[in-house]
């Protein structure tokens, strides 16, 4: 039973790093819009024009971004988990 629960949440915190992509895009996206403003110049473009075109990457690397630090958490603790189960406290 346990294995499923642990999975579920697992699941479950894949899900919320997929939602919380929302939050991830709206920084993302002025943040990749200033540095490609500062390397590349205006494009030949308005600003509006040019974050318009920003919106898919930054939604893009949002949720790679997310779904990298929810993988990377994941694993950590499955890592512990495993240190413990054959390094269990004496007491």
């Amino acid at each position: 039973m346990y294995k499923r629960q642990a999975a579920h949440r697992d699941w479950m915190l894949r899900n919320y790093a997929l939602t919380f992509l929302a939050v991830t895009a709206r920084v993302l996206v002025p943040l990749s819009l200033l540095f490609r403003t500062l390397v590349l110049g205006d494009g030949g473009g308005s600003i509006a024009e040019n974050a318009v075109a920003m919106i898919p990457f930054g939604q893009t690397a949002g949720w790679i971004l997310n779904l990298a630090v929810v993988e990377i958490l994941l694993r950590r603790r499955r890592a512990h988990q495993d240190q413990d189960q054959f390094h269990p406290v004496r007491r």
